[in-house]
């Protein structure tokens, strides 16, 4: 097996949004912390209500979605660290 490595990516979200995905996030093992403009943000698995975000490998590509009652806002900047193999 191979160790995990912890990155950190800044993603630019389009306003109006509440889902971001990036070929950076692909094959993540662990989302560590997701910070937007108004502060942290936690895991579920499930629908996200409020301050959680929902994690979704989609292998080439992974995607993070909020709660579509907050919308991202003009020119948000997303703020991911995350485990990934090295």
């Amino acid at each position: 097996p191979r160790p995990d490595g912890i990155f950190k990516i800044y993603l630019g979200a389009e306003a109006g949004l509440y889902e971001i995905a990036h070929a950076e996030l692909g094959l993540a093992t662990e989302i560590m912390l997701v910070l937007r403009e108004d502060g942290e943000y936690t895991e579920t698995t499930s629908a996200p209500v409020g301050r959680q975000f929902k994690w979704t490998d989609l292998g080439a590509s992974g995607k993070l979605t909020f709660d579509s009652s907050l919308p991202f806002n003009p020119g948000e900047i997303i703020y991911v660290l995350y485990k990934k193999p090295v």
